[in-house]
């Protein structure tokens, strides 16, 4: 058997090759199906669906301005976290925490981080500006702003430092969940599922 790629070449498979790729497929949905059950609803929706789409909609325009006046960052990365981030946002306990593994979307981060009141309002005025030779809010977040826990730029760091959060909690006998924000290509990174695992296994 041949495993055919666009470009013409080909790769040949032996069947017992095959069926290991099948076997730890298989793994792999077990794992995700464990992971699923261990995870308990942790929100209580505080608004109705109308309520939300406004305070997207006010996000949007904020993060819009932001990256228009910054002229940086990645408007389209930011733009679908918003609907997410303004729900999570909006029903966070104190003792729940936000790991953004998607730095890029500074903007979006920078906002709900204003809103949660980790940083002042009037902060996002600075974001991408040069001030005393620093720019202190990058277009890539990074851990000296309060609130983010995983610096930006490399895919895939935030799921493992969310795990161990998480676990932090769970040794410590501590309330409060643990969220990660990731982008979809960061699903091809190795430490990706090395913590879908990890968190499999301590859950």
């Amino acid at each position: 058997m041949f495993l055919t790629a666009k470009h013409g070449w080909e790769i040949p498979l032996e069947r017992s090759k095959i069926n290991q790729v099948w076997k730890n497929l298989n793994k792999l949905g077990t794992i995700f199906n464990r992971l699923l059950v261990s995870i308990k609803p942790a929100l209580t929706y505080n608004q109705t669906m109308a309520e939300y789409k406004k305070l997207a909609t006010e996000a949007r325009k904020k993060v819009l301005e932001m990256i228009h006046k910054a002229g940086t960052s990645h408007i389209a990365s930011n733009f679908s976290v918003i609907d997410i981030a303004t729900v999570l946002y909006e029903n966070l306990t104190p003792k729940c925490e936000v790991v953004w593994s998607k730095g890029w979307a500074a903007a979006s981060i920078y906002y709900f981080l204003a809103k949660q009141g980790r940083i002042p309002t009037e902060d996002l005025e600075k974001f991408g500006k040069e001030i005393d030779g620093k720019i202190p809010y990058l277009g890539l977040a990074e851990t000296n702003i309060p609130g983010v826990h995983v610096n930006g730029g490399a895919c895939g760091h935030g799921l493992p430092v969310a795990v161990g959060m998480a676990y932090g909690k769970k040794l410590k006998d501590e309330d409060g969940t643990i969220y990660c924000i990731m982008s979809d290509g960061e699903l091809n990174e190795g430490t990706t599922w090395e913590s879908l695992m990890l968190a499999s296994h301590l859950a």
